[in-house]
């Protein structure tokens, strides 16, 4: 019985040390971070035609532009939270059992990912800003041509629009979070 203790003891630590190496191992090499940007941050990108011919469909688009926006919107501020400081994602325990090589190594990585996806988020916005804007003005003239043309629907495009570049510096200046 006293052999059995004795070999459970031993086994233990050993058994812990082999995870704490591989979870330090992923957060070196293995991290991609996929969960920054899935769940609640997918974003996703919305529908955008060359144009609309109606204000219903002026309606929809503008809609669905705002709901993306928003997304959008909590996308960022979410990589700005998990990024302040860099290493925050990574557990507690796992970052107690890493020794300072490590935990260097780690952060870089992190750094690096953060990086890229921050690259990819900047690069999909831009896209949707670019879809919205040469809608807007496909809209505008295939509207302003037609009897369906009417000041709110214009307004309402121009306000979407308006509202973003409010809130927003250009993409390309915000895109990566400040970390």
């Amino acid at each position: 019985m006293r052999h059995a203790v004795l070999a459970l003891v031993v086994a233990v630590p050993g058994a812990v040390f082999a995870q704490a190496a591989s979870d330090a191992d992923y957060w070196i090499t293995r991290y991609d971070g996929a969960d920054l940007v899935s769940g609640q941050y997918a974003c996703g990108k919305p529908e955008i035609p060359s144009q609309s011919r109606n204000g219903e469909d002026v309606k929809k688009v503008s809609g669905e532009f705002r709901a993306w926006q928003s997304c959008y919107e909590r996308q960022a501020q979410h990589l700005q939270d998990v990024n302040q400081p860099v290493g925050k994602v990574i557990p507690k325990p796992v970052l107690e059992a890493m020794s300072v090589e490590q935990r260097t190594k780690a952060l870089d990585h992190l750094e690096d990912v953060y990086d890229k996806v921050a690259a990819q988020v900047a690069a999909e916005a831009n896209a949707v800003l670019h879809d919205f804007d040469l809608w807007k003005r496909n809209t505008t003239r295939a509207l302003a041509s037609s009897q369906e043309y009417t000041k709110d629907v214009m307004a309402q495009m121009e306000a979407d629009r308006r509202n973003w570049d409010l809130r927003h510096e250009p993409v390309s200046s915000v895109s990566r979070p400040k970390w």
